[in-house]
This record gives structure tokens, sequence and C-alpha cells, in this order.
């Protein structure tokens, strides 16, 4: 796949959207089993929208 700047510029979100999600989600969440479900959540997110970006599966 020849990948273009729009294509960078799509991931750089997502993965800054993830990593600011997660960050927001560490901050307001005291107990850490919580803490490591939002983690998760935020993993599983990503991924399916990373999937559905890159084969369109959905």
């Amino acid at each position: 796949m020849n990948w273009d700047a729009l294509d960078y510029l799509a991931a750089a979100i997502l993965l800054g959207g993830g990593l600011a999600a997660y960050l927001i989600a560490r901050r307001l969440i005291a107990n850490p089993r919580l803490r490591l479900l939002a983690g998760l959540a935020v993993i599983a997110v990503v991924a399916l929208i990373w999937a559905e970006l890159a084969v369109g599966i959905f």
C-alpha cells in the first residue's frame, strides 16, 4: 500500500486521540482495575477504527 500524507495524518489523529482518551481516563479513574479496563477499551476502539479504515470490515 502506498501511504500518502492524508493516511499519515489519519493515523496520527487516531493514535493521538487514543492516547489522549487514555490519559484523561487515567486521570479521572482512581481504581487500578477500572483504569486497566478503560485502557483495554481504548485499545479495542482504536483497533476497530484502524481495521475499518484499513480494510473496511464493517
